[in-house]
């Protein structure tokens, strides 16, 4: 019995001297920083570039942060020129006084992008921004690290992490009664042109229609079908192939290949449209009129 209290004395003494020699400072908890809350609300009345007032088109969005120990907000952006196919290299506006509003005029984005001025913006061309947070204590944040912004609530959103503005806001007047000819500009294997055509506005999607046939039925000859419809987006009178549902192969709109976007003439109702068969690696341009 003597050796076993001798035994638990030795054992709580040796308890003791560890627990008397721990460092204190690792034992404590590191202090967690803060993340950082960027929100950026886009204002309504100017949310895109007004394509029908070019020249006075302005985009304009505030910043707001809870933040205290934030730095700055910095927005990285890009100009998108569809009917080129190409991204100019981005930009940078930076954001340090909470909230605060960016105003961007039409004439600012040209003379930023070295553009040759707001006539070199067509419809449907795109501004994709990115957002960077930098703290005081040289931390930064962004669509890596931080969450996005699921919902437009401002008591939702704690990152938005990207946003975008586009040029646009014109009615689509394309007419839908009647028939088209399609006549082929380029006629390859032999296509030259074709009555009949059809174009139908596409219930729920504004500026959305779907064309019969954008191919002059040249692929009958090969023992496809006639019709290759397609279905196509009016933006201020530039034309852009959507999607190929109901044809046979993958027919796209596609300025690297040399068939960029359409275009509609409302004073002669006539469309241009270039298409690509990315597939098979060979393409044409159509002129539809009315008939």
């Amino acid at each position: 019995m003597k050796r076993f209290i001798h035994a638990l004395t030795v054992l709580l003494a040796a308890v003791f001297i560890l627990t008397a020699c721990e460092d204190e400072d690792a034992q404590r908890i590191p202090e967690f920083g803060t993340g950082a809350n960027v929100r950026v609300v886009i204002n309504p009345e100017k949310s895109f570039l007004d394509f029908t007032d070019i020249s006075n088109a302005v985009f304009e969005f505030t910043v707001y942060s809870e933040n205290t120990d934030i730095e700055k907000a910095e927005f990285f952006f890009s100009y998108y020129d569809i009917s080129e196919d190409s991204t100019y290299t981005e930009d940078v506006i930076t954001v340090t006084q909470f909230p605060g509003t960016v105003t961007l005029t039409s004439a600012q984005l040209a003379n930023m992008f070295d553009l040759s001025g707001v006539e070199h913006f067509g419809g449907a061309d795109l501004f994709n921004f990115r957002t960077v947070a930098t703290m005081t204590d040289g931390r930064t944040f962004s669509a890596a690290n931080s969450t996005p912004n699921i919902i437009a609530s401002a008591a939702s959103t704690s990152f938005t992490t990207f946003f975008q503005t586009f040029v646009g806001g014109c009615a689509s007047d394309l007419p839908t009664t009647g028939t088209w000819r399609s006549v082929s500009t380029e006629n390859p294997f032999g296509a030259s042109s074709r009555s009949g055509i059809t174009l139908s506005a596409i219930d729920g999607q504004p500026g959305f229609y779907q064309l019969s046939d954008v191919s002059t039925g040249l692929y009958g000859a090969f023992g496809f079908n006639l019709d290759q419809p397609v279905q196509i987006e009016d933006v201020c009178n530039t034309l852009f192939i959507r999607s190929a549902n109901g044809a046979q192969f993958n027919i796209v709109t596609s300025a690297a290949a040399g068939y960029g976007p359409g275009t509609y003439d409302p004073a002669t109702e006539s469309i241009t449209l270039p298409w690509y068969d990315a597939g098979n690696g060979f393409g044409d341009v159509i002129i539809l009129t009315r008939e």
